[in-house]
Formats: C-alpha cells, sequence, structure tokens
C-alpha cells in the first residue's frame, strides 16, 4: 500500500506536473506524489551540494518547446543534458538527456500492537538486503542502468505486522513482517531557486509497489461474505471468489489483470470454504434479501390500503370540485371531460397498486419472489446437507443478470447474496469461493523471509503482447516519458528469475 503520507499538494510544481502523460489511444493513470520522508531525504542530499548547474549555467540558452510537439525534442551538440524550459515557466526547467539516478529513503512503522517484537537491527538489515537484491535487478536493466530524462526513487516500508489480519491463535512474536518498496519514476526536472539550478522533488508520478509477505486477499474483487471477527483485535475473515490467472509474465502468473504474484512453490495463498461453512456465512445475506423485500411489500400494500379507502377517494373528489367545479355550469362538456378523467386515474392507480401489493410469480414480481424463494431454498439447502456434502469445496453461481425465456430476471431483488451456492464440480459456470489461506507462512522460518511477493500492476497493465507488456508511444511530448512508461519498460527488461529466486524454497 502507498504510504499514509504520499498525498499530493497543492503547489505551482504539484498542479504543473500533477497530468499523465497521455498515449496512444489511453492516458496515463492518475499520478503520486512523491512520500515526504524521500522528499525530506534528498533536500538533505540537495543541501549537501546537490547542485544541477550554478552562473554560468543560468546564462545557457535554454531553448522552450514547440507548439503541440509531435515527438521528443531535439538538442544541440551544446546542450548534453537536453535542457528545456518546462512549458512557459522560466524557473524550471526539464532534462531529456540526463542520465537515471537512484535515490532510497527508509520508513520504519512501530508496531501496530505491544505483542508484535519491533524489527531488530539484524531483521531491518535482512530485509534491506531482499529489497536492495530486488531493485539491484532494476537498476541493472538497460533503462535503469542507462536511461535518460528520469530519475527513481526507491521508496520503502519494512518491519510491519498487520496483527488485525492474522489468523485466530497466529503467534505475534513469529508471524512473518511486511515489508515493500515503492518505485516512483520521475522525470528530471529542476528548480531555478536561489540564482541555483536544483533538482526538483515536488513531482509526482505513478509508482508501483513490490510487497513481501502480504496475502493478496481477495485481489480487487467485492467478498461475497464475512464470518465475524473473532476476537477485539481481529477483522471479519472475508470470503471471496477464487481470484483468476488473466496474464502470464516470464511464467509468472498475473491475477484479475491487477496483481502479479510470486507464491513459494507448491503453496496457495488462498484455501477452499466448505460448502456447510459458506451456507452458514451466507444465510444471513439470504435473510437480509428476504426481510428486504418483506418490508418492500409491506410498504405497498400500507400505500394500497391507503389508495383503496373511501376517504383517499373523496379527497381525490374534492381537490377536483375545488379546482374544476366552476365548469360544471359554464362549461358542462369541459368539465364532463375532467371528471371522466379523473375518475380514470382513480382506477388506473388503484388497480396499480392492488397489483404491486399482491406481487405474482412473474417479472412483475421477481423483485419479491426471487428474494424469498432464494432464502427458502438455502435454508433447506443447510439443513439437508450430508457430512459428506458439508465438507465438499463451495462454489459461486451467480444470479443471471438477463430475463430468461420467461422475462423474469434472476438477480431482481437479490442485492446482499448475489447467487447461489453449490458444491464444486456440480455446475459449470460456478466460481471456487477461498479464503486467504491461515496456514499458507511457514512459521519455522524467520520473520524477515521472504515467502510471498505481490506487484500491483493494474494501473500500468494496457495487456501483453508477445508475453511483454504494452508499452504505448507516449501522446506527448511536452515533458519526458515517466510513470507507467518507465514502469512497463524496465518490467520487460528485468531478470525475473533473479526476483522469483527471492522467495525462499
Amino acid at each position: 500500500m502507498p504510504p499514509a503520507d504520499s498525498t499530493p499538494e497543492e503547489t505551482p510544481m504539484a498542479r504543473l506536473t500533477v497530468h499523465g502523460q497521455v498515449h496512444q489511444h489511453q492516458a496515463e493513470p492518475e499520478t503520486r506524489r512523491l512520500p515526504r520522508a524521500a522528499e525530506a531525504a534528498l533536500r538533505i542530499a540537495a543541501a549537501a551540494g546537490l547542485l544541477l548547474a550554478t552562473g554560468a549555467a543560468l546564462s545557457q540558452q535554454i531553448p522552450r518547446y514547440p507548439p503541440n510537439p509531435s515527438g521528443p525534442p531535439a538538442f544541440e551538440a551544446d546542450n548534453p543534458e537536453g535542457l528545456i524550459f518546462a512549458g512557459r515557466r522560466t524557473d524550471g526547467r526539464h532534462a531529456w538527456k540526463r542520465k537515471v539516478h537512484w535515490r532510497s529513503s527508509t520508513d520504519t512503522p512501530a508496531p501496530s500492537s505491544p505483542l508484535v517484537p519491533r524489527a531488530s537491527a539484524a531483521e531491518l538489515q535482512a530485509m534491506a538486503r531482499t529489497l536492495d537484491a530486488l531493485v539491484g535487478v532494476f537498476k541493472a536493466t538497460p533503462s535503469g542502468s542507462k536511461g535518460e530524462g528520469f530519475w527513481v526513487n526507491d521508496s520503502r516500508r519494512v518491519g510491519f505486522v498487520n496483527l488485525h489480519t492474522t489468523p485466530p491463535g497466529a503467534p505475534p512474536g513469529r508471524w512473518p513482517m511486511q515489508f515493500a518498496s515503492g518505485l516512483f519514476p520521475f522525470y528530471h526536472e529542476d528548480d531555478l531557486r536561489g540564482g541555483t539550478w536544483r533538482l526538483s522533488i515536488k513531482g509526482e508520478t505513478e509508482a508501483t509497489y513490490f510487497s513481501f509477505n502480504q496475502m493478496p486477499g481477495a485481489v480487487g474483487q467485492t467478498p461475497i461474505a464475512q464470518e465475524p471477527a473473532t476476537g477485539p483485535d481481529r477483522l471479519p475473515v472475508e470470503l471471496f471468489l477464487r481470484p483468476r490467472v488473466t496474464d502470464t509474465f516470464f511464467g509468472l502468473p498475473i491475477y484479475e489483470r491487477n496483481l502479479l504474484l510470486i507464491a513459494r512453490p507448491g503453496r496457495d495463498p488462498w484455501a477452499a470454504v466448505t460448502l456447510g461453512r459458506a451456507l452458514r456465512a451466507t444465510l444471513p445475506l439470504f435473510e437480509k434479501d428476504r426481510e428486504n423485500a418483506e418490508q418492500r411489500l409491506a410498504r405497498l400494500r400500507e400505500e394500497n390500503d391507503k389508495l383503496q379507502s373511501p376517504a383517499w377517494e373523496q379527497a381525490q373528489r374534492d381537490e377536483f370540485e375545488k379546482n374544476n367545479g366552476a365548469l360544471r355550469e359554464t362549461r358542462p362538456s369541459n368539465y364532463a371531460v375532467r371528471l371522466a378523467n379523473m375518475e380514470r386515474y382513480i382506477g388506473v392507480t388503484r388497480a396499480e397498486a392492488a397489483a404491486k401489493a399482491n406481487p405474482q410469480r412473474d417479472a412483475a414480481g421477481a423483485w419479491y419472489w426471487n428474494p424469498v424463494d432464494a432464502h427458502a431454498a438455502a435454508r433447506r439447502q443447510a439443513a439437508e446437507l450430508t457430512p459428506a456434502q458439508a465438507a465438499a469445496p463451495a462454489c459461486w453461481v451467480e444470479a443471471p443478470s438477463q430475463p430468461g425465456a420467461d422475462g423474469i430476471k434472476p438477480s431482481e431483488g437479490r442485492y446482499a447474496m448475489r447467487g447461489d451456492l453449490v458444491a464444486v464440480g456440480s455446475a459449470a459456470d460456478c466460481r471456487e469461493l477461498v479464503v486467504t489461506n491461515p496456514s499458507y507462512f511457514d512459521l519455522n522460518l524467520p520473520r524477515t523471509a521472504p515467502q510471498i511477493m505481490t506487484l500491483d500492476v493494474g494501473r500500468c497493465h494496457l495487456g501483453l503482447r508477445d508475453g511483454l507488456f504494452i508499452v504505448p508511444t507516449p501522446g506527448r511530448w511536452d515533458s519526458p516519458p515517466h510513470g507507467c512508461h518507465r514502469h512497463r519498460t524496465m518490467w520487460n527488461e528485468a531478470d525475473w528469475k533473479a526476483i522469483a529466486a527471492l522467495i525462499a524454497p
């Protein structure tokens, strides 16, 4: 997850750089600001003498972007860094040809609970070695070592255990620590401050996070159901559909076009949910849908009783006479037409109210009978389960949203529980119901051993071609490419076997 202090700040530079690079057919995703911890580290470096140019450079003739540039700018031989003013500014410039460089900062959060021991110096060093090896793979790529026009901040967060998501009985002192590296590829931009050009640290870009020992969970899906928390220091257990492998990149699975995952060989990050357990967890949702339908029906019946009453009809006639009574003598034919319309309105309104208050088993009454029947079927299914059936893995079948031959939409009225449960293998279109595997981690390994790694590629994932991430040609050339453009390129160049080898065998 991004650090909590990564909220963009409204400064002139932030407003200048917040717009993502527009690619062919698709714009770059929303950008993120460099975390404040990293900004502080860079300010220290600048104060120590990271000055990009002084007096002589101020007199250098810096070109401007042409209107609506259709490609990267060309530079004269006496402009080796490819300097060009940033838009209309004269106190900001881009450096298209400046070589890539890397900066790093580390945040060590306090333990989430007194029960979790703080990371020792040796543990911090172990996590740093893993992250150094990971980032080293990207530094060694052609773009990461010889690229131009951008620099990368490696923002790290190490030594965190979220006790609230651990399974019941998990030993807090042995549960694996989470640690992550967020890579922020910024384009080279300098600010003129006090007569000196300095590296700008106010820019924004798209970050991606490599997270170790953080379980993937539902991978962006909405959980089907929840089980109550097992204690005041625990969160409810989510039941969700097993995430699907939608792409494969260098032999590694990408789930739901969103998450690249490297797990330990032979270990499943998810565990199947039995049919008995799934029914117990979802029966309250079936009941909620039925209760909503019953409450709606009660309101409709109350409305129908009011509309069928003589008092309501008399009120309609009194209102009619108040507005139209004078026409009885002056324009009797017009009065008769209006009276007939009013009486027709009373009849139609009463007929519609009576029909709604007495829903039939048809398309118009599906909002009521669908949830009522689904709840009854689920209760019957739970009561009739044999021990063998209850122990079978559960599968979820979504209620179709398209009407059938009878015009009824099976999903109508089913809002809390949008499907039904069967045993795995009993329906062709069902999807397995799972939870995060509580037994995935080997607690005999050190807390800092990397046992699983995830990379959220979704914001930069435009598809694969020939096994590689598609890297579109930028659609705008008013700043050097950064963000997702750099991520995709380095992903395609990286040694993923070396990255996979970081995970404990």
